[in-house]
């Protein structure tokens, strides 16, 4: 069943056994694992079954950051706030998380998951069920004429990407919601805080208002934040009535280790005559391969990070001003960019061949700094708005320049090839963002450094949980939405038994 918020009446009173709060890729896939149960299931979104600009400027907030220009409205641009969640406009990359991007490395200042891949691993193949891709298997990526770039070689490996058509939830899944008699989906709900016992250890109900600021009375026996990176930063740190620095956040860490998958035009690659050699799965495009679309990517080796004390990265090469012929204006305009950038490198060998711009695509490390507080100014509802500052620091630029110099390296070596790096006087110059919010509510075995235990319940607090992207320890490489899918699968399977109690 789905309602709006506005329909019900002023005097009713909303009951669960469990409430989840979003609903987003992680809020749906929960909600779709538990509909099967004999529990009553509580879906609250805030925004409404489409989008609407004053919603969406709930999300707005002060943010700083190297890689945020000013006036970009970063907060507010990079997310959806309305039924779905973001996936009304992803792209549907998806690729699992690596192996050790749950290990702690040393040289990775706060790395370490308190789960393995192992872990995970059973979820994943429901998680590509939801995301509509086939179960992720590299054999099968790689078959056929799909051949690895460098195949072999000691540094580098071939990894791929397969692509979601891409899923909008809200269109995909709302038929099973709309059928469900155990799941109720609520728009136009929005949460300003969870409301807390006397000791703030257990959740009581929800402050929950209309659009017209008319309040909302919800109560549930256990909860589910799924609101996004940002957002589950914000309510847990409002929801300060009991605890004046948030719920969950006796150590201070609530809205920090924000982090973000810094995306960069990196350098140039001529391979002479050899434009047969870099095959087209490895510039972004789609490439059909058996049940999937795909795109592959080259990464350097677990023992290559590990050597070279690397964070992990993707790359990718691209041909010069790449585009459709129906698509020739913007096409035009990429041109002059990518000469404008070309006019900085050193004369380059344009004699037949490919000729291509090479894309780094990277992990950024936890920063403690880095981070999401909220801001004195209050929105049109009340709650105090986000504020971010997001860092990005040297050890980036560093980690992702010595990757693509060595690619280059690999493919001279291999290839016959030549390549350049931008300028190191402008580290992130062509640099940009990936719409990718992690690591907020990172979680942790120990209370001291995370906000939520491995089953994703928020730490000190016995019966709310987190779901998404901002329980990532580490953010890997990889696109999140998968991960933070197979996450919700698991956490669904955890609270099976959890509410069977």
């Amino acid at each position: 069943m789905i309602l709006d918020s506005r329909d019900i009446a002023r005097d009713s009173a909303l009951a669960a056994d469990l409430c989840i709060i979003g609903a987003g890729a992680a809020g749906i896939s929960l909600a779709l694992e538990l509909a099967g149960g004999p529990h009553e299931i509580l879906v609250l979104e805030g925004g409404g079954p489409a989008y609407d600009q004053r919603s969406q400027e709930l999300y707005d907030g002060p943010e700083a950051g190297l890689l945020i220009p000013p006036g970009s409205r970063y907060l507010a641009s990079t997310r959806l706030r309305y039924f779905g969640g973001t996936t009304n406009h992803w792209n549907g990359f998806c690729r699992p998380l690596d192996r050790e991007d749950f290990e702690p490395r040393e040289w990775v200042a706060r790395s370490g998951w308190p789960i393995s891949l192992a872990d995970l691993e059973p979820f994943y193949a429901r998680a590509c069920e939801l995301l509509q891709i086939s179960p992720f298997d590299y054999d099968q990526a790689t078959a056929g004429a799909h051949r690895r770039l460098l195949d072999g070689d000691e540094v580098f490996e071939t990894n791929f990407f397969h692509i979601s058509p891409p899923t909008r939830f809200a269109q995909a899944y709302r038929r099973p919601l709309e059928e469900s008699a155990k799941i109720r989906v609520v728009t136009n709900a929005n949460v300003r805080r969870i409301e807390v016992d006397s000791d703030a250890r257990h959740a009581v109900g929800l402050d929950v208002v209309r659009p017209d600021g008319s309040p909302l009375a919800v109560t549930a026996r256990h909860y589910v934040l799924a609101t996004g990176g940002i957002e589950n930063a914000r309510v847990l740190l409002n929801s300060d009535r009991v605890r004046e620095n948030g719920l969950g956040n006796d150590y201070d860490l609530v809205g920090r280790c924000f982090m973000e998958h810094l995306a960069q035009r990196i350098g140039v690659v001529v391979i002479p005559n050899g434009r047969r050699q870099v095959p087209k799965t490895y510039s972004k495009s789609r490439v059909r391969s058996r049940n999937n679309w795909i795109c592959g990517a080259i990464r350097p080796r677990a023992e290559a990070q590990r050597e070279r004390r690397l964070l992990n990265s993707l790359l990718m090469v691209t041909p010069l001003a790449q585009s459709e012929v129906a698509d020739l204006a913007p096409a035009v305009e990429r041109l002059a960019r990518d000469l404008r950038e070309l006019a900085a490198l050193p004369p380059i060998d344009t004699r037949p061949g490919y000729f291509g711009w090479l894309h780094a695509y990277g992990e950024q490390q936890p920063d403690l700094d880095s981070r999401v507080s909220l801001s004195d100014e209050r929105d049109r509802l009340g709650a105090r708005r986000s504020a971010l500052d997001w860092r990005v620091d040297e050890v980036e630029s560093r980690s992702m320049r010595t990757t693509a110099r060595l690619f280059i390296e690999r493919l001279g070596m291999n290839l016959d090839a030549r390549g350049w790096l931008l300028p190191p006087d402008r580290p992130w110059g062509a640099a940009r963002w990936s719409n990718h919010h992690m690591g907020t509510t990172r979680m942790s075995a120990d209370p001291a450094s995370g906000v939520v235990d491995p089953e994703c319940r928020l730490h000190g607090v016995d019966n709310v949980f987190v779901a998404g992207s901002s329980v990532f320890a580490t953010s890997g490489s990889s696109n999140p939405t998968l991960t933070l899918v197979a996450l919700a699968v698991r956490l669904g399977h955890h609270l099976k038994g959890v509410l069977a109690s």
